[in-house]
């Protein structure tokens, strides 16, 4: 299991493993805050979401700060 680790790791891929265990992270800090939400407060995030979306951002601006 070690090898097929340090040869991902070497092949270029440790970097995306990086990112997206700093995406997991992200996710998972959330998970208390979002599970607060009631199904209303939740609906009511719905247009924010769009509207970040359709200004042309890449990643939502509360992920943003652990992608860095």
């Amino acid at each position: 299991m070690v090898d097929i680790v340090d040869k991902a790791l070497r092949m270029g891929e440790g970097h995306q493993l990086k990112k997206l265990e700093n995406v997991a992270k992200a996710v998972n800090a959330l998970e208390d805050e979002i599970s607060a939400l009631s199904d209303e407060d939740l609906k009511a995030q719905t247009p924010k979401f769009k509207q970040e979306i359709e200004n042309g951002l890449k990643s939502f601006s509360f992920l943003a700060k652990f992608l860095i």
